[in-house]
């Protein structure tokens, strides 16, 4: 009778998980969740004690997860940056640190507004006018957004509507406007709506 055996690859070329630890300023916790999650699966798990073993590969890897979580990237992004090739990674980083100024200026903004209004001498509130403006025809985007995805869909909205009327051979009848529907914040998604006006059949 032939017995399936689950044998260990040469000890020499796998270091421990303490080892991985201390090559990496790692814990061996993270190091766990990371496996867990898929991004930093062990080389061997013995089965009977269930000691983790990484090969000497892993170290880069581990090191590189680490670099990207000290920038404070979420695990599912730090995933993707690293399964990508060396282009899309950088493009990917990119992107995610965009999102972070955009981020951060937007809570700068709110930190100098909450500062004036604590203390009482914020800025006069704005003067709000009504006028009539002439019916015209508008292709729009809209989309539900928060404060963190709101340049970007700004961006992305206005690409999207260039190209449409740029395939459909139609001209631009007066400015790129954008309509806030809701609250666009932090804790709230508002609808917000990207309109390019066209006389044009589209």
């Amino acid at each position: 009778m032939n017995e399936e055996v689950n044998e260990e690859p040469a000890t020499g070329e796998l270091i421990t998980i303490g080892e991985l630890a201390g090559r990496t300023r790692l814990s061996p916790k993270a190091l766990r969740l990371y496996g867990d999650r898929g991004m930093l699966s062990p080389a061997h798990v013995d089965p009977r004690t269930g000691f983790r073993r990484y090969g000497p590969d892993q170290v880069e890897r581990a090191r590189r997860i680490a670099l990207l979580r000290a920038a404070g990237m979420p695990l599912a992004r730090v995933a993707e940056v690293l399964d990508a090739d060396d282009a899309r990674s950088t493009r990917l980083l990119d992107a995610y640190w965009r999102e972070r100024r955009a981020e951060h200026a937007a809570r700068r903004a709110a930190v100098a507004y909450a500062r004036h209004v604590l203390t009482g001498d914020g800025p006069a509130p704005y003067a709000i006018a009504e006028r009539d403006v002439p019916e015209q025809k508008v292709v729009c985007v809209r989309r539900h957004v928060g404060a963190v995805e709101l340049p970007g869909f700004l961006a992305e909205a206005t690409e999207v509507l260039f190209d449409h009327l740029r395939r459909a051979g139609a001209c631009l009848s007066g400015p790129v406007s954008a309509a806030y529907h809701g609250l666009v914040g932090e804790d709230s998604d508002g609808l917000v709506e990207v309109c390019v006006p066209t006389r044009s059949p589209v």
